[in-house]
């Protein structure tokens, strides 16, 4: 049970996750840029900035990017369904 809002977890990690919350911590920070996050999946998305790699790509235009969200957003605004393929995946490149 969270110390500070009384809410239950299931495991202790995901209590340890929900604490960050309150307490503001973000104990994985960026070796290029410093800036700090409170989980390890979200600094991995971050790092990505730095490299230039653009892991999504578009199967109609071949356009790239960082993240997977700007990838359905180009495909929702840009070039609407004729850039899904044919199994309507968008997976990394």
């Amino acid at each position: 049970m969270c110390r500070f809002c009384a809410r239950r977890f299931a495991g202790a990690r995901d209590l340890k996750r929900h604490e960050l919350v309150h307490t503001g911590e973000k104990p994985f920070q960026c070796d290029v840029c410093s800036k700090s996050f409170t989980r390890v999946a979200s600094l991995r998305d971050h790092q990505i900035l730095h490299t230039g790699e653009k892991p999504f790509r578009c199967d109609k235009c071949n356009a790239g990017f960082v993240r997977k969200s700007l990838l359905r957003i180009h495909i929702r605004d840009r070039c609407k369904n004729t850039c899904l393929n044919r199994s309507n995946k968008m997976a990394p490149v």
